[in-house]
C-alpha cells in the first residue's frame, strides 16, 4: 500500500517538474529535489522488495535483482544523491 502511495506521489512530483521546465521555471534545486526524491524512495521501495523475496532476489531469474541494480545505478548516474544535497543546501 505505502509503495502505490509513493508511486502516485512520485507521478506528480514528476508531472509538477516537467511542467516547470517546458515554461522554463524549473531551477537547478527544484531539478535537484525532484531527481533526488524520485530515486531515493525508488530506493527504499526496491529494497524492501529485496527483502520481502530474502536472498532468491540476488538471483538473476527473477526481475526484482534488475530492478534493484537499476535502482542502484540511478541514484549514482545525473548527480549522485549527494550531489544533489549538496545543490539543495546551496539554496538554503
Amino acid at each position: 500500500m505505502a509503495a502505490r502511495r509513493r508511486a502516485g506521489e512520485r507521478r506528480l512530483l514528476l508531472d509538477w517538474a516537467i511542467g516547470r521546465h517546458v515554461a522554463g521555471e524549473l531551477t537547478v534545486q527544484e531539478a535537484a529535489s525532484t531527481k533526488l526524491w524520485h530515486t531515493e524512495t525508488q530506493w527504499r521501495v526496491c529494497d524492501a522488495a529485496m527483502q520481502l523475496h530474502g536472498g532468491a532476489s540476488y538471483m538473476n531469474e527473477y526481475p526484482i535483482a534488475r530492478i534493484w541494480r537499476d535502482a542502484r545505478v540511478r541514484r549514482i548516474y545525473g548527480g549522485t544523491s549527494e550531489i544533489m544535497k549538496e545543490l539543495i543546501g546551496r539554496s538554503l
